[in-house]
């Protein structure tokens, strides 16, 4: 939700919703990627030499992941 709070749903209403479409994907929790909150493996992935973008290495879109 740290994306214009685009998926306000809890994760059981995600997965639910999901199986409507037959979704045959993983589905995981949701977690922040920016911030002081940050997931530890996206701090690390951000902090590597080809994690860094052009405009610094925050997510800055949910599209980025």
């Amino acid at each position: 939700n740290q994306f214009g709070k685009q998926e306000p749903g809890t994760e059981a209403e995600i997965k639910e919703f999901a199986k409507g479409y037959k979704a045959e994907f993983d589905l995981f929790s949701k977690i922040e990627v920016n911030g002081d909150g940050a997931h530890p493996l996206w701090k690390w992935m951000k902090a590597q030499p080809k994690g860094r973008g052009t405009l610094g290495n925050n997510i800055k879109w949910n599209f980025t992941k």
